[in-house]
């Protein structure tokens, strides 16, 4: 499976995945490695990233680097 297909099928299994009860979630996580040939570990982290975070972080260390270089 390519990466642009791990994402999709990442977008369409995030909302069951994180709703479900732990029973369910070793389930998904089953699938989720049937289908895309991840590790367990590396299917969790995709499921439960948070992409605004990441997208906050950038932001805050960019003004930084900015304010930095402006000298202020």
């Amino acid at each position: 499976m390519t990466r642009g297909g791990i994402r999709e099928y990442v977008a369409a299994v995030r909302g069951r995945y994180v709703m479900a009860s732990k029973a369910e979630k070793g389930k998904i996580l089953d699938e989720f490695t049937q289908v895309t040939g991840c590790h367990r570990k590396a299917a969790m982290r995709l499921l439960l990233r948070k992409k605004s975070l990441v997208s906050i972080k950038s932001v805050g260390i960019l003004s930084g680097m900015v304010l930095l270089w402006l000298g202020r």
